[in-house]
């Protein structure tokens, strides 16, 4: 279509709803604590980071990119012509610079040209253009607004800005829109025949029709679309390239053909098991229950995944993923797979696919790896570039850095991630380590006498605090070796304890420590003596460490034994060590032993950390227990291991309802309320409360509060949501010269005495007037009622009821 044409692409919504500080801060210096402490030589002491620019959530606009930190704050950086960084400057910014007023925010949405954050209360707060009333403000009737203006009227448990539209959900499974409406995107049934005319300026949030069982919502260039309770997804707005996904003709639109705006809901054909929902600008991608990832739209440049150009007016599934999370832009799509890593697809014209591909191609499949990413927790994409959040709280962009939109300080296009300057983790350095030296988690060791500075830096911050070491006798270490060498085998160990050698060769003592060591041959090998460290002969080899030593420790095979191979093998998706009784298997290191011909061998299988064994084969072996052989040939035995399954189950307790989803997919409870994830993958929890219901708050896994529930699994855990039905108060107040009583069924008003109470919402409460013998009941004023019979009032928020009791005679 002509008109959008001559309108530059806008965004990817992709909203990343994170758990935040809730007490509002801005940008500051790091603390280290403990200040100035005094350890001794030897002694070591753990500081801490306060302060660090770390990010939670990452959003891009069109040609803009916004994240929000652990302090509730914003930053933003790129294009600011409309003030979308909503600093109070209209000046772009290849840096991060911080939003205006901003602190205590909860999640983040950046849209085509304005961005909006919502607090923990539900308000929410946007900036940037305003050319439809997108920022929800009916007082703001600027084109712009470059610092935050709130939303009238309107609490929200989420919150998308469109291309130049914002939408939210309130709570009770309705979807609430307002701002530009020429194609239907607010979704009421209406549309405005003429964009960006100030008749047509919807501040003003309205219910979108027929929806009312909204879980999440996302909001693409001039569409939006909502997922259902039910695992349903339903669309409006415009539907050029098949954005909606009802099957409808995809046309070639024409001053002869106009685009016919979509106003009110259509379902999406064929998608019955939604768990997750983002929009690009011209197409639109869902995560099924499954794990598979289906999009539709527009199909240019390969933007859909599928193989294929072609635009799709129902869903096609991406080839050969199962992600964590989807991020479309414009024209090319991202996606978090659930190892960390990311891949892209679509436009390269300006290195959206990351991974270094040359500059014009494109891949309508998930390209290959995004370079040096393998941590990432979520991600968004513009409309030429992507930034990944990783789990340090660092960002990663790349793509078209026109006004800086990648945030490394340049205007230089990247085709591999580059750093955001300001964001990630803590490095600690000391300023002297002959004193005392600091390692990467900030456990620092003294070393000798004296005064270092330890300093905690995260971009462009850092603290610093000093560490003074008392006198004392100077650690130093050295690091004994172990080789064994020589055509039979044999294990080595140490006292003091260090080396166990099969497993572990090497070990560090202090210096003048007095170190033996014992040789101990296998079944069919001699010990044939010491070379190195001083030592020689077949006994223990003792020495004094004074400096770095290696020792060797020679094994032969004993004369007229036949011999056999013992082999292990291991496969599967993660890893393991095999040890062996007798020694010589530490598989690790060493996955192959000689044993003499009927030596039984007893092969004990140790998964790593977040692994499982899943058991043996070869040799005659099976299940999961030792494998025992006994060996009269060469014998391959292979070892499986996978990583660890976790299930993550949540409880809903409380006396009202709601549901809880989470990010990745797997829960969504409603219907599934327990899943399985791969040991140490972090999961984030968010509940939505029913209509007349509120989020008391979370227990379990370590979590609290209100806010999304993020845990990582490292074993079977169970989360409990707490949803309480909504209580209102009703009141009565007598008025007139009369008296009289009023009373409620149900029980709670006599008023007189009790004339206030509480009741669930929704309650039906009749109140019946009694004038005492000198009075008349003259009748009834608010909550509905009037005339003088009882009133009958159905509570839905604080209500109060007037009874007017008069005199008798009097009017």
């Amino acid at each position: 279509m002509n008109r959008k044409a001559n309108v530059l692409v806008v965004l990817a919504v992709f909203t990343l709803v994170c758990v935040l500080a809730n007490d509002e801060a801005a940008a500051q210096a790091i603390t280290v604590t403990p200040a100035n402490p005094t350890i001794s030589v030897g002694q070591t002491q753990r500081f801490t980071a306060t302060g660090v620019g770390a990010a939670t959530a990452v959003d891009l606009g069109a040609f803009y990119s916004c994240a929000l930190l652990q302090d509730g704050t914003v930053r933003c950086w790129g294009q600011n012509d409309l003030g979308q960084l909503g600093d109070g400057t209209t000046t772009n910014a290849s840096t991060p610079v911080a939003v205006a007023g901003i602190g205590g925010a909860a999640a983040l949405t950046a849209g085509g040209f304005h961005t909006c954050v919502r607090f923990p209360d539900g308000t929410i707060q946007c900036w940037g253009r305003n050319n439809a009333g997108q920022l929800g403000d009916p007082g703001t009737t600027a084109f712009q607004s470059p610092t935050p203006v709130r939303v009238a009227g309107l609490t929200a448990t989420a919150v998308t800005a469109g291309g130049f539209h914002t939408c939210a959900l309130p709570g009770d499974g309705t979807v609430r829109c307002w701002g530009q409406n020429d194609l239907g995107q607010l979704g009421n049934g209406t549309s405005d025949p003429v964009p960006n005319n100030p008749s047509t300026f919807n501040p003003t949030p309205v219910t979108v029709s027929g929806i009312t069982t909204a879980v999440a919502i996302s909001a693409g260039g001039w569409y939006t679309c909502a997922l259902l309770q039910d695992g349903t997804v339903r669309c409006w707005g415009d539907n050029t390239y098949g954005e909606l996904g009802n099957g409808a003709a995809v046309l070639s639109p024409s001053p002869s053909n106009p685009v016919t705006p979509t106003p009110t809901p259509v379902t999406v054909s064929g998608i019955t098991t939604a768990v997750a929902i983002e929009a690009g600008v011209f197409h639109m991608c869902a995560i099924l229950r499954d794990g598979t990832l289906q999009c539709w739209g527009r199909g240019e440049e390969g933007r859909l995944g599928n193989g294929s150009t072609a635009n799709s007016s129902t869903p096609v599934t991406v080839s050969g993923i199962a992600p964590a999370a989807i991020a479309p832009g414009a024209e090319h799509s991202c996606a978090v797979l659930r190892d960390g890593t990311m891949r892209c697809w679509g436009d390269n014209n300006f290195g959206q696919l990351g991974n270094g591909s040359p500059q014009g191609s494109f891949s309508t499949t998930p390209s290959g790896p995004v370079t040096g990413i393998t941590t990432a927790i979520g991600a968004s994409s513009g409309a030429e570039h992507t930034c990944a959040l990783l789990q340090d709280g660092s960002l990663r962009c790349w793509g078209r850095n026109v006004d800086g939109r990648i945030g490394n300080g340049t205007t230089t296009d990247a085709f591999t991630p580059v750093a955001v300057t300001g964001f990630g983790g803590v490095t600690w350095t000391s300023s002297d380590p002959t004193v005392a030296t600091i390692d990467a988690n900030g456990l620092a060791t003294g070393r000798a006498a004296g005064t270092t500075t330890i300093t905690a830096a995260s971009g462009s911050r850092s603290g610093s605090t000093t560490l003074t070491v008392a006198s004392g006798t100077p650690v130093t270490r050295s690091t004994l070796s172990v080789v064994r060498e020589g055509t039979g085998s044999g294990a080595v160990a140490s006292s003091p304890a260090g080396i166990s050698c099969g497993a572990t060769c090497s070990a560090a003592y202090d210096n003048g420590t007095v170190v033996t060591l014992t040789a101990t041959p296998a079944n069919g090998s001699t010990f044939e003596g010491w070379t190195g460290g001083g030592c020689t002969g077949t006994g223990t080899c003792t020495l004094t460490l004074t400096a770095n030593t290696t020792v060797f420790a020679r094994f032969g095979v004993s004369s007229s034994v036949t011999r056999f191979t013992l082999s292990v093998t291991r496969e599967g998706s993660s890893s393991g060590t095999v040890t062996s009784s007798p020694a010589g298997i530490d598989c690790g290191t060493a996955c192959a032993a000689t044993y003499d011909s009927g030596t039984v061998v007893t092969l004990t299988a140790t998964p790593a950390a977040n692994a499982t064994f899943d058991g043996w084969t070869g040799g005659g072996c099976s299940g999961t227990g030792p494998c025992t052989l006994t060996l009269t040939a060469d014998t391959t035995v292979t070892a499986r291991f996978n990583v660890r399954r976790v299930t993550l189950s949540v409880s809903r307790q409380g006396t009202g309802g709601g549901t809880v989803t989470s990010s990745p997919a797997g829960i969504d409870c409603g219907t599934a309320c327990a899943a399985t994830y791969d040991s140490g993958s972090v999961v984030t929890l968010t509940a939505t409360p029913a209509a007349n219901a509120t989020f008391d708050g979370w227990t379990g896994g370590g979590c609290a509060g209100t806010g999304p529930c993020t845990l990582t699994l490292t074993a079977n855990t169970t989360v409990t949501a707490r949803f309480s039905v909504r209580r209102f108060t009703l009141s009565v107040t007598l008025e007139g010269l009369g008296g009289g009583t009023v009373t409620s069924s149900p029980a709670g008003i006599n008023c007189g005495t009790a004339c206030a109470t509480t009741y669930d919402s929704g309650t039906v409460v009749t109140l019946t007037a009694r004038p005492d013998s000198l009075s008349t009941f003259g009748g009834w004023r608010g909550g509905g009622c009037s005339g003088t019979g009882p009133c009958t009032v159905t509570l839905t928020g604080n209500t109060t009821v007037s009874a007017d009791f008069r005199l008798l005679g009097l009017f």
